[in-house]
């Protein structure tokens, strides 16, 4: 289930999945009589403040997608991830400007 809200396009509706999973954890164990403060109730309310945090990892070959981010721009969970992406988009660019880039080297290697 919490791999499943992970995935939400917006950090609002992870928040308030959430906090769905944190209430019916806070009610079960106030049920039972325990101490609410466990550990996976103190995960679901660390993952609440930093929902904006809680990514998946866009390499589709990723071994362990699910990751939290250090800022919210973040797409990838490590270099490695990012590199196969960052290696597509150098080609693309090499592709696109790199006949000018080269005829402006050429110009200035012949002064």
């Amino acid at each position: 289930m919490l791999e499943r809200l992970w995935k939400e396009p917006t950090p609002f509706i992870i928040e308030a999945r959430l906090m769905r999973v944190a209430g019916h954890e806070a009610n079960y164990e106030a049920e039972k009589g325990r101490l609410v403060k466990d550990n996976f109730l103190m995960v679901l309310l660390f993952a609440i403040k930093h929902a904006h945090l809680l990514h998946y990892c866009q390499n589709p070959e990723c071994k362990k997608p699910y990751f939290v981010a250090q800022r919210a721009s973040q797409v990838y969970c490590s270099v490695q991830c990012a590199e196969p992406a960052q290696r597509e988009a150098k080609i693309r660019w090499w592709r696109e400007h790199g006949d000018e880039r080269r005829k402006k080297s050429r110009k200035k290697a012949k002064k």
